[in-house]
């Protein structure tokens, strides 16, 4: 659709609204916080709009709220509300490709139903909070392309249910964490384009269930380490690792580090000097 303006305080009245859809449109504005007032909503979906504004904290009173995506409003300034915390039964969030700024906040591990965060290319900052590893029914969480910085906490190891894990193109330090290795279930990994270093844990050889290399890491030549586990692929390249792999996980792997680029040609000799006249 192509609906413009903005969105009108008078839909709180809806009572008996369970979900409300706007995205796709040319929506403007500011989101009212007075859909706080809308006892029965299940459902707030206004991605791809050009929300103005910041996400209302009114908004963390939504308590039977399942699914909020606000993801492709670029300019929506807002960090995540710490309110959010209330959000119990939320199983869906997405705040990707906004400005949403700021830290995670620690408030993220009492969303206890939790299974999908995206917020990718949000210019999230700070840690990533050690308090996801309250978050044991998450399948998938999202922050590529931010300013994240600090370790990867070992508590996503309590994370079980994990599928998904993409915290490439950030400012992460640190080494990767041996508890990972409890992530049995973790299909696509993406660690690439930060600061980690050390080696890649042995205790990672169970991740069988990897999948393909992102298309933007293929047929790079300045790979640090590229691991492939029974034919699958853990994407660790462009950081600062050792080009040493456990043996553990080295006797059922294929193991490819790119060969180095071939040195510049030599100049051309320089021509004998003139014999003098």
């Amino acid at each position: 659709n192509l609906l413009t303006g903005s969105l009108p305080d008078e839909l709180q009245h809806m009572s008996s609204l369970v979900a409300f859809f706007w995205y796709r449109n040319k929506i403007t504005g500011e989101l009212p916080t007075s859909f706080s007032n809308l006892p029965h909503i299940e459902t707030l979906n206004g991605a791809h709009n050009d929300h103005t504004g910041k996400i209302p904290t009114e908004w963390g009173e939504l308590s039977i709220l399942v699914e909020l995506n606000l993801g492709v409003n670029y300019r929506l300034n807002s960090s995540i509300p710490t309110e959010f915390g209330n959000l119990k039964n939320l199983h869906d969030l997405y705040v990707n490709h906004t400005n949403a700024c700021g830290r995670i906040p620690t408030e993220i591990g009492d969303m206890e139903e939790l299974l999908v965060f995206r917020g990718m290319n949000s210019y999230l900052t700070g840690p990533i909070p050690t308090e996801i590893g309250k978050l044991t029914a998450m399948l998938d969480f999202e922050v590529r392309l931010n300013k994240l910085n600090g370790t990867l906490p070992t508590e996503i190891g309590e994370m079980h249910n994990l599928l998904t894990l993409l915290v490439d193109r950030n400012d992460l330090t640190g080494t990767l964490p041996t508890e990972m290795g409890e992530n049995s279930r973790l299909r696509r990994l993406y660690t690439y384009y930060n600061e980690l270093c050390g080696t890649v844990p042995s205790e990672w050889a169970v991740l069988t269930r990897l999948g393909s290399v992102p298309d933007d890491c293929r047929d790079q030549r300045d790979y640090e380490c590229h691991l492939t586990v029974s034919d699958q692929y853990i994407a660790v390249l462009r950081n600062r690792f050792e080009h040493v792999i456990p043996t553990t996980i080295v006797e059922q792997c294929t193991i490819v580090i790119p060969d180095p680029p071939a040195p510049p040609p030599s100049p051309p000799p320089s021509p004998p000097p003139s014999p003098p006249p």
